[in-house]
């Protein structure tokens, strides 16, 4: 009596399996099928990709043209404030000179501020030692 029991417990997993393997390949064809769809889409967007790839160089191109114009421009203003500076630098060096050339009298009227200073105070002197 078990044995026969086992005997219908195996019939019946052999069926549930036979079954799951039925859907199992079913469920494979399926899944076949979709591959070949997905590779077939694929294959027609590689044409797609190559001329997106030539739209956005051309528009690279484009756009690294307008933006050297631009930086063309932006120099030429730089070379203009260069040139104005360089002008302010040469009134600059005017002026250094100037200033120069008032410290060098200011030093000779010092010397010379001094030397009075000196005689003076000799003369002071003298007349406090009674030598004149």
């Amino acid at each position: 009596m078990l044995a026969m029991k086992e005997d219908r417990g195996m019939e019946m997993n052999a069926n549930q399996l036979e079954a799951r393997v039925g859907r199992l390949e079913a469920h494979i064809e399926h899944i076949s099928t979709d591959i070949s769809e997905i590779k077939a889409d694929i294959r027609g967007l590689g044409g797609g990709t190559d001329r997106l790839r030539s739209d956005i160089d051309t528009k690279f191109e484009t756009t690294d043209k307008k933006f050297e114009a631009r930086l063309a421009k932006v120099d030429e203003k730089f070379d203009k404030v260069d040139e104005r500076f360089d002008k302010v630098d040469e009134r600059f060096d005017k002026v250094n000179e100037n200033f120069a050339k008032v410290l060098e009298k200011i030093h000779d009227l010092k010397v010379w501020n001094l030397t009075y200073v000196g005689l003076g105070l000799l003369a002071v002197m003298a007349r406090g030692f009674h030598w004149i």
